[in-house]
């Protein structure tokens, strides 16, 4: 599998600055309890400087639920890559995404609970994604029943449940624990295969 970026944003520039900011203010106190004077003072820069890279907080919400959703696809399209068996396309794709939960946890946090948040147009654009994303466990799921690989059926269901199961570790992960996040990942895929009935690994 294709190592997975520990972040999406670049601290080394101001509007990298006001990203990583904004995404540790929205991580802790939520989009609507964040304001732009606590992301301007966490980015170590004025209200005034934050404008003029981001006309608005909703504006930099849809740059990190975006840009979260983005980074997600391209993680899951490196690590099924030339993969046609559905039980293994199933376990890497689940491994990727609870690794990439966990590793990136503030972005897949924030993704999940604020894209709500969003504007009606970004809504849609993410909607738009997360549907990508869902539709690459659909087909894996569908693939692996009429290979005979799974004993389940509905696989629009399916599909959501492994989503939900490999993407909610961001709500619950803490590193210091004692499991490690390859554990955690071994773990869901243990549950993913169960969930879908599957006949062999």
């Amino acid at each position: 599998m294709s190592k997975i970026s520990p972040s999406l944003v670049d601290r080394t520039t101001t509007q990298g600055a006001i990203e990583e900011a904004a995404l540790q203010t929205f991580y802790e106190m939520g989009y609507h309890g964040a304001s732009i004077r606590a992301i301007a003072k966490g980015a170590g820069v004025g209200v005034a400087t934050l404008f003029h890279y981001y006309p608005t907080k909703a504006a930099i919400l849809e740059q990190i639920v975006n840009g979260a959703a983005d980074a997600m696809q391209a993680d899951l399209d490196r690590a099924v890559a030339d993969v046609d068996d559905p039980t293994e396309r199933l376990v890497l794709a689940v491994r990727t995404m609870v690794i990439a939960s966990c590793i990136r946890q503030r972005e897949s946090f924030v993704a999940q609970s604020e894209f709500r948040s969003l504007s009606p147009e970004a809504f849609r654009l993410n909607r738009e994604k997360r549907r990508r994303i869902q539709t690459l466990f659909f087909d894996t799921v569908e693939a692996g029943i009429a290979a005979g690989e799974f004993a389940a059926s509905h696989p629009t269901d399916l599909a959501r449940s492994l989503v939900l199961l490999s993407s909610a570790v961001a709500f619950w992960y803490e590193a210091d624990q004692a499991v490690s996040i390859p554990d955690v990942a071994e773990r869901h895929v243990e549950m993913a295969l169960n969930l879908v009935g599957a006949r062999t690994r």
